[in-house]
């Protein structure tokens, strides 16, 4: 059966990278998150595709120019558009791209994902190791009693410690 993308003319037809970066949104947010913030999203997708500028001034600046919004909707859209690229990085094309880069580099158990301002992954490596992908400092060791010996050097907030310890569990359950 034949879908409305497949009736249009090529030309005219969107790239199926892009519909897989739209499922991907739908998968991690869901339609509530879709239909709230369907502004960021459209906004953040056409700033991946070079259509509008991804400095905020510069951005701000357009917005100002191109649109009928006053200066309080659009600084707030955004404020909005920087904290859902925190919460949500699979829509920063950036941290994708340095992930694919991380995942290549290093033989993850547990795949680099990122947590906060940390994009943190357990690696295979004389034994099970845990490491921050962005500088590649170790976080910690894992020792065969699934314990870690945590690295005194970085500090982690709570969600990024409850990420190792969630980790942890997960391993010693495929093992045990």
């Amino acid at each position: 059966m034949k879908n409305i993308t497949e009736d249009l003319p090529k030309e005219m037809r969107t790239p199926m990278y892009e519909l897989d970066s739209l499922k991907l949104i739908m998968e991690e947010g869901g339609i509530k998150l879709w239909s709230k913030f369907w502004k960021e999203i459209s906004i953040l997708h056409s700033q991946e595709r070079g259509y509008l500028p991804t400095s905020r001034k510069e951005l701000i600046s357009s917005l100002r120019t191109n649109t009928d919004w006053n200066t309080s909707q659009i600084v707030e859209l955004v404020n909005n558009i920087e904290r859902i690229e925190k919460q949500f990085p699979s829509y920063n094309l950036k941290i994708n791209e340095h992930l694919k880069r991380v995942e290549m580099r290093y033989n993850s158990i547990i795949p680099f994902k990122p947590i906060g301002e940390m994009m943190i992954g357990f690696v295979k490596e004389d034994g099970i190791k845990v490491y921050e992908g962005y500088s590649g400092i170790k976080i910690g060791d894992i020792n065969e009693n699934f314990s870690i010996n945590w690295n005194n050097n970085i500090t982690l907030t709570p969600i990024q410690q409850r990420y190792v310890v969630d980790g942890i569990k997960e391993l010693k359950e495929n093992i045990i």
